[in-house]
């Protein structure tokens, strides 16, 4: 994270970013809004209608974020959970998973 000073470091490790596929925008919502009661700072990328979209420049954008700094996690989602999560681990820098449940998101290793 370079450039930042104190401050931005910590909002960082604070901040999840979250994007999505048209068919996730109402889930992201929903964990969005869950992350926020929780006390997180959320990165919201997009997107946020049902209007068909290409799943894969929304893992791009998350990918920057965490590449950049502007986020210490992410969430993708999309209607299987399969392709968001390929497209995103197509970045040297990002670990993704397609998880259904806690258990299987815990064993996913760090990137």
């Amino acid at each position: 994270m370079a450039n930042m000073d104190d401050n931005s470091v910590s909002n960082a490790i604070q901040t999840v970013a979250i994007a999505s596929d048209h068919a996730g925008y109402l889930l992201k919502a929903d964990i969005g809004n869950l992350l926020k009661e929780r006390g997180y700072s959320v990165l919201d990328l997009g997107t946020d209608g049902p209007d068909s979209v290409d799943y894969p420049d929304f893992a791009d954008a998350l990918a920057d974020a965490l590449r950049d700094g502007r986020a210490a996690r992410g969430i993708l989602i999309c209607g299987t959970g399969i392709g968001i999560s390929i497209a995103a681990n197509r970045h040297r820098h990002i670990r993704a998973a397609h998880c259904h449940d806690t258990t299987g998101c815990a064993v996913v290793p760090a990137a």
